[in-house]
């Protein structure tokens, strides 16, 4: 009998667990439109979620912080004439989120300390070009200002937020546009469309496409597409000729065969690809079902390797994956997503974590790499003049805050008068008591000024 090899991966072990109910949001109103699958987008501050509201579009702006269940008549965003189908916030202003919906308009909000107190229809700009439905948002990782938004008008328009100007209109596509993806570094655009083609674009080259793949998924419904952070390779996910559910991962330099092609299952929901840059780990989540798979990305084959499964009873609609920066590095946490459920009104966070035995005590350098860490490396008018930079990183370290060990001390020790040392050893003795102390007054000192970094971290720039 040949013995089974197991790959060594220190991610190998991930498990993923819900929240209890007092740490959901509770009586969320949550879009019904069909031809919404984002529903959910957060950042860590807030959390945004398009709202079931009759005359117009509307999306919830809720503080992470406040969860249980939502009053009855909550603050909504309602600049919109028809629903809306995507928010996205900028990844460095915690206070800025950008939303387009079936109108074809982009409206810009700035969000006030602590969260919108009353309804408002006063947003700080908007971004006019798109003929029909806007059905996706993604600021560009890199350069601040910079978002692109893809439409059924069969486009995507490259936008300089500060101007309200387009700089680049790619076209190409035979059909509605359904999903784009940045390259981390931002040089490159990918996109999939109705017509079943993914296209990639060097978006300040040119207009056209400079690579393209038709038929990338068989199947009749619609293909989406994440790039894996600063590599070369992106995954598709869709479904094959038989209705089954597949999962893509394609070179982008060479799109003429898949580097790999895995069949999941024949579940009728789409799967949600989502990429973590900072540990190089894929999460598929099923919408219509509460399962959520994850892989680790290799440099070589099988390229994919399945690391294990979240499950729950509860299917889900929607979900966000969180930037790095709000996880919990005491915890040994490395991802967390809200989950928008499918069959109540219920928004979850979903927590993923290595289990460490000392991790309350050592900080985990092997799985956290430095961190996107929410500064911009370029400006926009730096981006579309041809600059190119990788974005900005940050330990993850600063976050991490290592236990204060208090001292034992005996009760009976507590009621003897203290006599002032006299002879030379008594003196010895006062001082490597005051020394210990000394030290144990700096130590604290270092844990504080650890936890002030990681609070001014969290403020808003």
């Amino acid at each position: 009998m040949t013995a089974k090899i197991v790959r060594s991966s220190k991610y190998r072990h991930v498990f993923g667990t819900g929240s209890k109910r007092e740490s959901c949001y509770e009586g969320a109103s949550v879009s019904l439109d069909s031809n919404d699958w984002h529903l959910v987008k957060a950042n860590p501050l807030f959390l945004s979620v398009h709202w079931d509201s009759a005359g117009g579009g509307a999306f919830l702006v809720q503080p992470l912080e406040k969860t249980g269940r939502l009053p009855t008549a909550v603050p909504l965003y309602t600049g919109h004439t028809g629903p809306v189908l995507d928010t996205d916030w900028s990844p460095f202003n915690d206070h800025v989120v950008a939303s387009a919906g079936d109108d074809g308009r982009i409206l810009v909000w700035n969000v006030p300390e602590g969260g919108p107190t009353e309804t408002t229809s006063e947003y700080a700009g908007e971004l006019k070009g798109h003929e029909r439905r806007i059905v996706d948002l993604t600021w560009h990782p890199a350069a601040e200002a910079v978002l692109s938004s893809a439409s059924h008008d069969m486009t995507v328009r490259l936008w300089d937020v500060t101007k309200g100007v387009a700089h680049q209109t790619l076209t190409g596509h035979t059909d509605a546009v359904l999903d784009q993806s940045w390259a981390l570094v931002g040089d490159k655009l990918a996109t999939t469309s109705r017509d079943k083609t993914v296209r990639i674009f060097d978006p300040r080259s040119g207009t056209a496409a400079v690579a393209e793949r038709k038929q990338a998924h068989t199947g009749v419904k619609g293909i989406r597409v994440q790039w894996l952070g600063e590599t070369n390779q992106l995954l598709t996910t869709g479904f094959g000729r038989s209705s089954e559910r597949e999962v893509a991962l394609w070179d982008s330099r060479n799109l003429e065969t898949p580097l790999t092609m895995i069949s999941v299952d024949s579940a009728s929901g789409p799967l949600l690809p989502f990429f973590d840059p900072d540990c190089g780990l894929v999460y598929l989540a099923g919408r219509g079902d509460g399962n959520i798979r994850y892989y680790e990305l290799l440099s070589e084959a099988p390229y994919l390797f399945p690391l294990s499964e979240y499950k729950s009873v509860d299917p889900q609609r929607g979900l966000a994956l969180l930037p790095k920066r709000v996880v919990s590095v005491n915890d040994n946490e490395i991802a967390r997503f809200i989950k928008v459920y499918g069959s109540q009104p219920i928004l979850e966070p979903l927590s993923f974590k290595v289990p460490r035995r000392d991790s309350a005590t050592n900080f985990a350098h092997d799985i956290y790499p430095d961190a996107l860490s929410g500064e911009p490396a370029l400006s926009a008018s730096e981006f579309f003049a041809g600059k190119t930079s990788c974005p900005r990183r940050a330990s993850m370290e600063v976050s991490f805050v290592a236990p204060r060990r208090e001292m034992s001390i005996s009760s009976t020790v507590l009621k003897e008068e203290k006599e002032e040392p006299t002879t030379e050893e008594a003196l010895r003795e006062a001082w490597r008591s005051l020394s210990k102390e000394n030290g144990q007054l700096k130590s604290d000192l270092a844990q504080k000024s650890i936890r002030i970094r990681q609070l001014e971290a969290m403020l808003p720039k």
